[in-house]
């Protein structure tokens, strides 16, 4: 896996800097495979949030059984750390920032495959600091608070030497 930074654009002024992970398809399905979830309920929300311990990829989404359009109501089935599976239908993607509220800490980042395959994806925090050695990843404090409440963001920034 090789992984570079360079610069994301977001909307017409916003940019950062931000992680590129560069692997093979058969490999990244490799990852994907050894995926073992855990779950967190909130209220009737139950969140699923899985980690690959070798290369510190993460997946997760969030379930809400009044609400199951998501990914156009789409069955996950998903193998859990009790190695039991379950199904899930309808479930909503989530971002980092309110998972990391829950879960160990985690980073987005963007996986490419080939030329033309890229994914968006996530990586723990300790993980990604060590795929890219001249940059540090801190908090951003601006990012803590939003309309939603609590969150915590990540972001990426060149060491000063």
């Amino acid at each position: 896996m090789k992984a570079s930074v360079f610069v994301e654009h977001k909307g017409y002024s916003n940019e950062h800097l931000a992680i590129r992970l560069e692997m093979t398809e058969s490999g990244f399905d490799a990852i994907r495979e050894r995926m073992r979830y855990q779950s967190y309920k909130i209220g009737s929300r139950t969140l699923y949030w899985a980690c690959d311990e070798e290369s510190g990829f993460v997946e997760f989404f969030a379930h809400d059984p009044s609400d199951e359009v998501g990914y156009g109501g789409r069955i996950f089935k998903v193998t859990m750390q009790d190695g039991s599976k379950i199904e899930v239908k309808g479930p909503w993607s989530s971002r980092n920032s309110i998972m990391n509220l829950y879960f160990p800490h985690s980073i987005e980042v963007t996986i490419t495959t080939g030329e033309y395959s890229h994914y968006a994806g996530s990586i723990l925090v300790e993980k990604a600091g060590l795929l890219i050695p001249g940059y540090k990843i801190t908090t951003d404090l601006a990012q803590l608070v939003n309309d939603n409440g609590k969150e915590i963001e990540y972001v990426i920034a060149p060491k000063e030497v």
